[in-house]
């Protein structure tokens, strides 16, 4: 349904790579996939929250150089931070594209499932997916 990139969000100059990246306190959301990005990424400073919103604030203040999140969600959450989400710079990817899928059990009807392949594939063709897409990023 969704493809997504985990990002380094900075409200100062983002980092132009992953090594100058290291020097900053990074911020990430405990038990998600972030932690195998940062451990492969090799980051020393590392600051574990329990939500993107602590994140979105810590950044605010400074108390992060830089939060790791997908970039469909920095904006948003920063807004539901009480920020403004313009003042998000958005440095390198960490790690590969991310893909979201809508899953079923073995026993969902397929003729719902074909149903909704065929809404996303028409969203597709419209325009109006890319859009939806376009507002987050």
């Amino acid at each position: 349904v969704l493809e997504f990139h985990t990002v380094l969000v900075t409200l100062a100059q983002p980092p132009a790579s992953i090594e100058e990246a290291r020097t900053r306190v990074v911020g990430y959301v405990r038990g998600t996939s972030f932690k195998d990005e940062v451990e492969h990424a090799g980051f020393p400073y590392v600051e574990e929250t329990d939500d993107d919103v602590t994140n979105a604030r810590k950044l605010k203040r400074g108390r992060i150089g830089a939060w790791i999140t997908t970039d469909l969600m920095a904006r948003g959450v920063y807004r539901q931070a009480g920020f403004d989400p313009a003042e998000l710079k958005y440095g390198p990817d960490l790690g590969p594209v991310k893909i979201s899928y809508v899953a079923a059990s073995h026993d969902f009807p397929k003729e719902i499932a074909g149903r909704i392949a065929a809404g996303i594939n028409q969203m597709r063709a419209d325009g109006s997916y890319q859009e939806i897409v376009k507002r987050y990023r």
